[in-house]
């Protein structure tokens, strides 16, 4: 089961595994920074598989690239974006956490 934001992405790599000989091929669309995708994307691997045997955890928001550039603005006591910051932790650490927990 693979998971990510964009449905179309997923739809076109199950096609293209089944195409390969996968018998089994299924997706998720969620975003990981969501308490409720985490545990909807578990909540669907057990269905369809019963339990977890191997969670591969290597999603990376596409803020990181702009980290040091959100940052980098104003000095953070003066202007710290808690929004962004918050955004950037549930998704690159409260999500791996989440999702190893359930």
């Amino acid at each position: 089961l693979i998971t990510a934001r964009r449905e179309n992405r997923l739809k076109e790599v199950v096609a293209k595994a089944k195409s390969l000989g996968d018998q089994e091929a299924y997706y998720v669309a969620g975003d990981m920074g969501k308490a409720a995708d985490c545990e909807r994307t578990i909540q669907t691997v057990k269905e369809k598989f019963g339990r977890i045997d191997y969670l591969v955890l290597n999603h990376e928001g596409s803020n990181v690239k702009n980290l040091h550039v959100e940052f980098g603005k104003k000095p953070w006591d003066q202007d710290p974006d808690m929004d962004f910051f918050v955004d950037y932790l549930n998704l690159n650490l409260v999500s791996y956490v989440r999702l190893a927990s359930l």
